[in-house]
This record gives C-alpha cells, sequence and structure tokens, in this order.
C-alpha cells in the first residue's frame, strides 16, 4: 500500500472514508447529537469539507494498492481533516497519510509545519512524530 494524490473524482470515496473515520468523533456527536438522521447529516458536513478542497485545488491523498487503485501565526499547512476506514486502522495506512502532509509542508519553503485540530488527545502525538513544526490545538468540550 502507498499514499497517493486523490483525484477530484475520488471525492465520494474521500467522503465516504472521512465520515466512517469521524463517525464516532466527540465533535461530531457534540454537533449532530444523537438525532435519527445523524449519518446523513455527518456525510453532508464531510462533503461539504472535501467538496471545499476539490474547489480550492487543494491536495487530498489516499492510500492505493500497488496497482495505484484506489491556522497558527506562521504560514503552515493546516490539516483539517484525516481519517482509515475503521476496518482499515491500525496498518499504518494513518501514518502514511500523516508522513505525505508533513513531506509537502516540508517541501514548501514558505511553511513553518503542519496544524491540526483535534478532540483527542492522543491525535497529537501521533501527527508529531518525526516532525519538530507540527502547532497542535486540542479541543475540550
Amino acid at each position: 500500500m502507498r499514499v497517493l494524490p486523490l483525484p477530484a473524482d475520488r471525492a465520494e470515496d474521500a467522503t465516504r472514508v472521512l465520515g466512517a473515520a469521524f463517525h464516532d468523533y466527540p465533535v461530531m456527536r457534540f454537533v449532530f447529537g444523537d438525532s435519527a438522521d445523524y449519518d446523513r447529516r455527518l456525510a453532508t458536513l464531510v462533503g461539504l469539507f472535501v467538496s471545499a478542497r476539490v474547489l480550492r485545488g487543494e491536495p487530498m491523498f489516499g492510500i492505493a494498492d500497488p496497482a495505484g487503485r484506489y491556522p497558527v501565526a506562521e504560514a503552515h499547512h493546516h490539516l483539517n481533516m484525516i481519517g482509515v476506514r475503521p476496518d482499515a486502522q491500525g496498518q499504518g495506512h494513518g501514518r502514511r497519510l500523516l508522513e505525505s502532509v508533513h513531506a509537502l509542508a516540508a517541501a514548501d519553503p514558505a511553511s513553518a509545519g503542519v496544524s491540526l485540530t483535534t478532540e483527542v488527545e492522543a491525535n497529537v502525538a501521533l501527527a508529531a512524530e518525526g516532525s519538530d513544526a507540527v502547532h497542535p490545538s486540542v479541543g475540550k468540550r
């Protein structure tokens, strides 16, 4: 498995993966509560985030098989959402996605690193591995 740029025509796939990955995320549960249409509302929100990236021409990455299927005061790259399907978690896919984000920031001379917003403290350490330029913001309800 390898990380490849995700083309715009795979936005629906990105929306499905991120929706599944963030399904039980505390902030999503807080925003949408336990409404009967939680899944639809979550998919709509995640779809808006993904569509905005596509419209702005911002990079998206995905994990592909060998055949290829598949803000801080300083200028930086902000990691808004990243996720791996629950059944594929724990296999290093998230790590490879994060490494691609770090590489993107490192290749940009104007970037001071990577920032992220998370509800889970462990995500900060995971994102910071291999980088001395991560600017975390951990939210608490």
